[in-house]
């Protein structure tokens, strides 16, 4: 996941030009996309505002969220009230990846390459010879791309690993089906490994289901549930956290310094890191409970 920012609209707008696959027409939705819209729906919505005396108050509203323009977008309408005032929003939410052609003021997130030069390092120390499936939902997609090109740049030193690529697509139900059945017609494969999170989590079940556990190695992307359980299940032998929530918040902190400063401050590259996540480190990721997450109501800092 990377994110870009490039204008804004009534709120904020986090989008711009779309990922090119090169069996998709330029501007087709892609998998991130397909994910957004499930967002889509109506909500209750609740918010606290802690005033400089400490008191709080509490606001609570309505929110629409609709896919729009294809579902190349999120439009959230808010209605509610604050301070006993009748309040509205209006947001618009999208999502791009990085390309040659897409112009934008900063880039947050990892670099796509070098993960997964670094993956192949790790499939490498998995399985040191035999066959490896190398899963990737949408070929040429520029935030994924670079990353199996990457693990492919590091194996293809390594003689006595023949490497095999295979498309999943970008309908993340398809994604278990493909590799399910690749799994079942080619039963010598050492090694099965994802670029995207779609595609890490079916690698995962499909381990589980054929029960080959011990018996190949596996591992991608991601931390998108259940990923972190199948990690501890010891169907997954690793994952990769890019800092998903950084690359979230750290554009919006970016473009409210850009439009405060008028420009003078703000735009900013920043590497979120690569963070490599097995069955010795997975723990914290399944059992914290914080309201960063959602999984709590407890807050982790509090006022002194």
């Amino acid at each position: 996941m990377s994110s870009r920012w490039l204008m804004s609209s009534v709120t904020v707008l986090i989008a711009g030009p779309f990922a090119l696959a090169q069996d998709k027409p330029p501007g087709s939705p892609t998998e991130v996309h397909e994910r957004m819209a499930k967002r889509a729906g109506e909500y209750e919505t609740s918010s606290k505002l802690t005033l400089p005396d400490g008191k709080a108050m509490e606001a609570k509203g309505k929110a629409k969220i609709t896919a729009v323009l294809g579902g190349r977008f999120l439009q959230e309408e808010s209605e509610g009230s604050l301070l006993g005032m009748p309040v509205s929003g209006l947001k618009l939410v999208g999502y791009n990846a990085d390309a040659t052609q897409n112009a934008r003021l900063a880039y947050i997130g990892q670099d796509l390459f070098v993960s997964g030069q670094e993956m192949g390092k790790h499939i490498a120390d998995l399985v040191p010879s035999g066959d490896v499936a190398l899963f990737i939902a949408t070929p040429g997609q520029a935030n994924i791309q670079p990353r199996i090109d990457g693990a492919k740049d590091t194996l293809k030193s390594k003689s006595a690993i023949k490497t095999h690529v295979i498309t999943t697509g970008a309908a993340v139900p398809a994604e278990l089906s493909v590799i399910d059945s690749y799994a079942t017609g080619h039963p010598n494969t050492k090694g099965y490994f994802a670029v995207d999170a779609g595609s890490t989590i079916a690698v995962g079940q499909t381990i589980q289901k054929q029960n080959l556990k011990g018996k190949v190695k596996g591992g991608g992307y991601d931390l998108t549930t259940p990923t972190p359980d199948l990690v501890s299940g010891g169907f997954l032998d690793v994952t990769i956290d890019q800092q998903a929530y950084l690359q979230g918040f750290l554009p919006v902190l970016e473009l409210f310094l850009y439009k405060a400063s008028e420009t003078l401050t703000g735009p900013a590259d920043i590497n979120t890191g690569l963070k490599f996540v097995d069955q010795s480190t997975i723990q914290p990721y399944v059992t914290t409970k914080t309201r960063y997450e959602g999984s709590s109501s407890s807050a982790g800092v509090t006022k002194v």
